[in-house]
């Protein structure tokens, strides 16, 4: 692999010691569908731009000179059983009014941001109350996540519309200050994001349009995540979209380590990926599907016969923690990997939704944008749904 397939994605070429995502063209490669398990490969294949960037360096530390303050009242003396009782009862008092204080200023943050803060290292375990248009999978009733995106605007306590990941700890991947965020520029992406370029009726749409204020970009396009907001270790994720057709549009339904995440970025799942070439098939009637992991890429990209861009259609794995992640197109499966083959994540990891363009570095893997791409070009996103099932609880365990 040269320097341009290993590049970094804070920069155009890899940094040393650096450690990444590979992902292997789709060129060099029969599709795994279409190969026993014998036969399947776990050879490297250029990441597509994926890649996460390096944790910033915290700032704001408690300052060395901070001190513990004694107390207003000095407790060395008895006093009459009065003051001690009144004492008591003033204690009380403060901790009640600290806890109320509390329940105020999380009230406010969710008022204020339509978020609810996720603790690190746990998923959603809620039940989801609201209904879909999607029936729920075989074996799987119990549903942890959902969204039909019926509001008006982006429900802000399911998703931000920027993209980060477990090693940038949150913070969004090259971040210009106003919202906007994005992989680096120079590399197999063309595109930078912006919350201006999705919209919510009657389902979400992300939309890509040539040019960019953002420099090193030619395109401007939108993308939602879950970091912060929803993680989960395992389950069946379904969702019912419709994918852009134009040369150069890289619709990507795909997983990254939550703030739960154990490694960094050790892993990277793509439920699904539009656009790819290589196996003499018409560009739009591909579907890829792939496991990344710090040391090899498993998976395939399946011809399913007829064209992702021509109606709605419905992505679902079933990702069962450490042991095997099947993939789905409209409930048949296109693809499996188990344990055997490859190390199956188990840590919760959050959802992305994204519409990246790509540049013609990527050209022999993906189709490129022309002169004859259209702009604005629309990937639209009519549901989402996650389950998990009693079985999937025990081997995230």
């Amino acid at each position: 692999m040269d320097s341009q397939e290993g590049a970094w994605h804070r920069g155009s070429t890899r940094r040393p010691g650096a450690r990444r995502l590979l992902r292997r063209p789709a060129h060099r490669r029969k599709s795994r569908f279409s190969l026993a398990p014998s036969e399947r490969s776990t050879h490297h294949r250029p990441n597509r731009g994926r890649s996460r960037p390096n944790p910033p360096q915290k700032v704001g530390a408690r300052s060395a000179g901070s001190e513990h303050r004694r107390p207003r009242h000095r407790l060395d003396q008895k006093g009459t059983r009065h003051d001690r009782r009144h004492g008591l009862w003033r204690a009380s008092t403060g901790i009640s009014a600290l806890l109320l204080g509390a329940a105020v200023v999380a009230v406010v943050v969710v008022v204020l941001t339509g978020s609810v803060p996720l603790t690190p290292g746990r998923g959603i375990e809620e039940v989801a109350t609201t209904t879909g248009s999607m029936p729920a999978p075989p074996g799987y009733s119990h549903k942890v996540f959902e969204d039909s995106f019926r509001r008006s605007r982006l429900n802000k306590r399911k998703w931000d519309s920027d993209i980060t990941s477990k090693a940038a700890n949150g913070q969004p991947w090259n971040s210009d200050g106003s919202g906007g965020s994005g992989i680096n520029p120079g590399g197999y992406n063309a595109e930078y994001f912006r919350p201006s370029h999705l919209s919510v009726h009657d389902g979400l749409t992300l939309t890509a349009v040539r040019g960019s204020t953002r420099s090193g970009y030619a395109w401007t396009s939108g993308v939602v995540s879950t970091y912060g907001k929803f993680q989960f270790d395992g389950g069946y994720v379904q969702i019912k979209a419709k994918m852009p057709a134009g040369d150069g549009m890289w619709p990507g339904l795909w997983l990254l380590p939550g703030p739960g995440g154990r490694g960094g970025d050790n892993f990277e799942l793509d439920i699904f990926e539009g656009n790819y070439i290589g196996n003499g098939a018409n560009p739009n009637d591909n579907d890829a599907w792939h496991l990344h992991t710090v040391s090899a890429t498993q998976g395939g990209v399946t011809n399913v016969g007829s064209s992702l861009a021509g109606g709605y259609h419905i992505y679902g794995i079933n990702w069962i923690p450490g042991q095997s992640i099947t993939w789905y197109l409209d409930g048949k499966p296109v693809g499996i990997l188990t344990s055997a083959q490859t190390p199956i994540p188990n840590e919760p990891m959050e959802l992305i939704m994204d519409l990246q363009v790509a540049s013609g570095t990527a050209a022999g893997w993906i189709t490129t944008t022309d002169a004859s791409t259209p702009s604005p070009s629309t990937m639209e996103i009519a549901e989402v749904q996650v389950y998990r099932s009693r079985a999937d609880r025990q081997a995230a365990k």
